[in-house]
């Protein structure tokens, strides 16, 4: 339901009540009614009930605190997922306060956790430790359980600040009250995180591992995903200390346990991650075959089931097994393949499934709109005349309304799939194909600038990779991208170009947010076509200028220019796909000129064009 369509439905019951000499009935059954609802709404459309809630609430001192409570932890949960998180705090804050009595229940742990979650991503660490106390003082002893997660809160925050000391400190009150449960699994987390704090953080690395061997020596009554964590961690503690072949039948027991625990999705995931870190361990222990048997294992899981971490940590490990074996770039070749398909999979099912939630959410607001307006029209037959027509009236509008609804909405969808189009465009294979071919032509004449370039190439597809998985990203991270790029160009062709990036109205370390890989489609023109054929230093010439709402961006290079008989070689699809979208979100033509005109001396090619910024991610 659109929120004009909430401002009819209340400005009806106002009228109704107004007719009858009586204000409508709020009760308490009613508001929890509308937060069981919620869930079944769009995040606008839930504001508005939350507010209107809010209002009934204010007006009703006698209502209980805990219905307060969780109006004001969703309202916080609203503001949180719009990132508006300055808006979102003082809520969060308000639904602690009003825990009060000594019973707490799991719902109350959540405002808690969720109020301290917060906190600690804004660096306010003394916050965090007043939320902790806070709770603390609405507990009794025998809450243990909720008495953990106050020792949790401040030994997390303690690692953040850091004062690792404080942090053991709290894990061991931690540890001390879980005791009293006779469970033996509840204090497995927190004595593997004392591990890990000892291991890490307290140059303790003997206490690390008497912790972590006090825990093996109970795993027949562990649980099977905890025995995978204490044999995992074990395994990396050992890797660091260079006992590499300790290391991997660690690594090898974890897998043992990750295999006996149910099959889903995230088992996948832990599996591929174990399978990782054997390959780096194998190629420590130059057991070459080993190696690429795991890497291959990680594959045949799917990069569907891993996160770009460890799909960057696997192609790095495959890049440098190929190195150390026969120099055959060709897996590595597959590898990048294999990630370019995912990421086009994942744009795609991204962007459907953001269709598919549009599509439901505007279906369930018809259908509550219809059961309104259903019961509206009974109430209202016996009103006076005036009463109809304004009814009438207020209902065309909210028809008109949600015809423009319907409107705004295709216009949506046509934009997401320009952008799925857009984005699918943007991995050049062509640059990918010649980087590794100049990589391979290298480690034949010299290795170590073949390592080097190896490196950027790395560092470039990273940034390409993470990047290309965002709307909008920032303006530093994007420059970053587009100066790996350049500097790639430049191990390949050291001699037919150089560049000057020039920053106008802005710093580079302004809090800007632009859309990914729009300008380096373009400086690849004139490095692939533009410098290819001359026979002097080409320069080229980049430059942003900030302005009301948008970033120009001109590009300027002394090239060859294009010939305009040969049209089809002023601007590539990618190019073509960026102009349309370019248009669409600014109103504004890119300019492409040729330079080389009858009557001047120039050469080469002027490019010129405007993209839009927001001041953060969520805007």
């Amino acid at each position: 339901m659109s929120k004009y369509a909430f401002y009819f439905y209340c400005f009806v019951l106002f009228l109704t009540g107004c007719s009858q000499n009586s204000a409508p009935v709020i009760s308490a059954d009613t508001i929890i009614d509308i937060h069981k609802k919620l869930d079944t709404l769009t995040p606008d459309s839930t504001y508005q009930y939350l507010k209107q809630a809010q209002q009934f609430l204010n007006i009703h001192p006698d209502f209980p605190d805990s219905l307060r409570a969780e109006n004001s932890y969703r309202l916080g949960l609203y503001y949180q997922k719009k990132g508006v998180i300055d808006s979102a705090i003082p809520y969060f804050q308000e639904a602690t306060d009003l825990v009060k009595n000594k019973k707490i229940g799991a719902r109350d742990i959540y405002y808690f956790d969720d109020a301290w979650t917060i906190y600690k991503s804004q660096d306010r660490f003394g916050d965090c430790i007043a939320l902790a106390n806070d709770l603390k003082s609405l507990l009794n002893e025998e809450d243990y359980q909720w008495l953990a997660w106050v020792y949790y809160f401040k030994e997390n925050t303690y690692m953040h600040i850091p004062d690792y000391s404080e942090a053991l400190k709290y894990n061991t009150l931690r540890l001390e009250i879980q005791e009293r449960s006779q469970d033996p699994n509840m204090i497995v987390p927190t004595l593997i995180s004392q591990a890990r704090l000892k291991f890490y953080h307290l140059e303790d690395r003997l206490g690390a591992f008497s912790v972590l061997d006090d825990l093996i020596a109970m795993e027949d009554t562990l649980y099977y995903d905890f025995n995978r964590q204490i044999y995992s961690s074990y395994g990396v503690f050992q890797f660091y200390e260079g006992n590499f072949k300790a290391s991997k039948e660690y690594y090898k027991k974890g897998i043992y346990y990750t295999k006996q625990t149910p099959i889903s999705e995230g088992r996948k995931g832990l599996l591929a991650y174990a399978y990782s870190n054997l390959a780096e361990v194998s190629i420590k222990l130059k057991e070459y075959a080993n190696g690429q048997g795991y890497l291959d294992s990680v594959r045949a899981i799917g990069f569907e089931h891993i996160d770009v971490k460890l799909q960057r940590s696997t192609l790095k490990y495959q890049a440098r097994l190929s190195l150390l074996t026969d120099n055959d770039l060709s897996k590595v070749e597959s590898f990048l393949d294999s990630i370019y398909d995912y990421q086009v999979d994942q744009y795609v099912k991204k962007y459907n499934d953001e269709l598919v939630a549009l599509t439901k959410a505007n279906e369930t607001e018809k259908e509550l709109l219809a059961e309104k307006q259903l019961v509206e029209i009974k109430a209202l037959r016996s009103e006076t005349r005036f009463l109809v027509l304004g009814i009438c009236t207020l209902l065309l509008l909210t028809t008109g309304l949600l015809f423009y609804r319907q409107r705004k909405f295709k216009f949506e969808k046509q934009g997401l799939q320009m952008q799925q189009r857009l984005l699918r465009s943007q991995m050049n294979p062509h640059f990918t194909s010649n980087t590794l071919s100049s990589i391979q032509n290298l480690v034949e004449t010299d290795q170590k600038m073949a390592g080097s370039y190896l490196l950027k190439f790395s560092r470039q597809l990273r940034l390409t990779l993470e990047n290309s998985m965002q709307n909008y990203v920032l303006l530093e991270k994007e420059l970053e991208a587009l100066r790996e790029y350049l500097e790639l160009q430049l191990l390949r062709f050291p001699d037919r170009f150089n560049y000057q990036l020039e920053l106008v109205d802005l710093e580079e370390d302004d809090p800007l947010f632009i859309p990914p890989m729009l300008i380096q489609p373009f400086i690849e023109n004139s490095i692939e076509h533009g410098f290819a054929k001359i026979d002097y230093p080409g320069l080229l010439s980049i430059r942003l200028k900030r302005q009301a709402s948008f970033i120009q961006v001109t590009i300027d290079d002394n090239g060859g220019g294009f010939s305009t008989k040969k049209t089809g070689e002023k601007s590539s699809a990618s190019i073509k796909l960026i102009s349309a979208f370019l248009k669409k979100v600014t109103k504004n033509e890119v300019i492409i000129k040729n330079k080389r005109d009858p009557n001047t001396s120039d050469t080469g090619v002027f490019v010129k064009f405007l993209i839009p910024f927001k001041l953060s991610q969520n805007d």
